[in-house]
């Protein structure tokens, strides 16, 4: 578990921890890896870790960024498996059980568990939930199948081999610094595994809950969260693209944009309206991406995102 200056919401996940029912042979630590907090972050690990039933291992990372706190925790962890969650949620009582029990059911080499968000407001009339990963989810249903869809890593697992065999998270994806917005770090390694026709497990019963925060349930953070989403995608998939490009963006990223704008200010639905906006900042964002891969200057989409941001 990777954290940066969230101690207040820290303190709850450390104490589902304490809550896991596993079975007397299954031998596992936790790993908190403190990305260079500026909080009480230090000290709440430790006290929690003298007081806690289970080993609790604290490792600083001082270079921001959550793929490089998460390829810390990779090197250091001494399991077979390694499991991974974020530091705002709750776990099951018995999600290292399950997450355990699958990886011998079904012999595969990651698993992808539940991502089950809880409000802690009323859910905006305008949101649409399906297909929906700003508000942070993952559910394929209720019973467990060989998946192809990327787990997150608010609640995934894979064996420590793989890491060996498809390397670490990439470092230029994630949150990191000046680029808060970026995603994409735990997909992108999971389609990597994927690429390499290995079993990926979807886990139903291995369950994390993920408290939806306020902030997460404005149209600002969506805007946001979208355009950084269309840029994460095209930095994660940097495949060569043989159409035609004007200023080194891809002509169907042209077309995409266009025909999202137009929807946008021409549909009067409301919530049908808004939905096309958010595919608007992200094909933006795809945009802003091509051109800063393919020139290393990025200010002019900055500028148009921002102009977009106030319309």
């Amino acid at each position: 578990m990777c954290t940066h200056n969230r101690a207040k919401t820290l303190s709850t996940t450390l104490s589902s921890f304490s809550e896991q029912i596993v079975p007397p042979n299954l031998s596992w630590e936790l790993i908190v890896v403190d990305n260079r907090s500026s909080d009480n972050t230090r000290d709440l690990v430790e006290s929690f870790a003298r007081n806690a039933p289970f080993p609790v291992r604290y490792l600083f990372e001082g270079t921001l960024g959550k793929s490089m706190a998460l390829n810390t925790g990779v090197s250091n962890a001494y399991g077979d498996i390694v499991a991974f969650t974020d530091d705002d949620v709750f776990l099951h009582p018995e999600w290292l059980t399950m997450l355990n029990r699958d990886f011998e059911e079904f012999g595969c080499i990651g698993i992808g568990g539940r991502v089950i968000p809880v409000w802690t407001q009323p859910k905006p009339e305008w949101l649409e939930m399906k297909g929906q990963q700003a508000i942070v989810n993952f559910d394929l249903g209720e019973e467990p199948k060989v998946t192809t869809v990327p787990p997150l890593g608010a609640n995934c697992a894979f064996r420590k081999s793989v890491f060996a065999k498809y390397g670490l998270f990439r470092a230029d994806l994630g949150p990191a610094g000046d680029r808060r917005g970026m995603t994409c770090e735990d997909t992108e390694f999971a389609q990597r595994v994927i690429r390499g026709h290995e079993k990926i497990v979807y886990s139903p019963r291995a369950i994390v809950y993920h408290p939806v925060a306020p902030h997460r349930t404005t149209k600002a953070f969506f805007q946001t969260w979208y355009y950084y989403d269309g840029r994460s995608s095209v930095r994660a998939n940097q495949s060569p693209d043989n159409s035609v490009h004007y200023f080194g963006i891809p002509r169907w990223m042209y077309r995409g944009a266009l025909a999202n704008g137009m929807l946008w200010m021409l549909s009067c639905d409301s919530k049908q309206r808004f939905q096309y906006k958010l595919s608007t900042y992200r094909g933006l964002g795809r945009m802003v991406e091509a051109f800063q891969l393919a020139h290393a200057a990025g200010h002019r989409g900055t500028s148009l995102f921002r102009k977009l941001q106030r319309s």
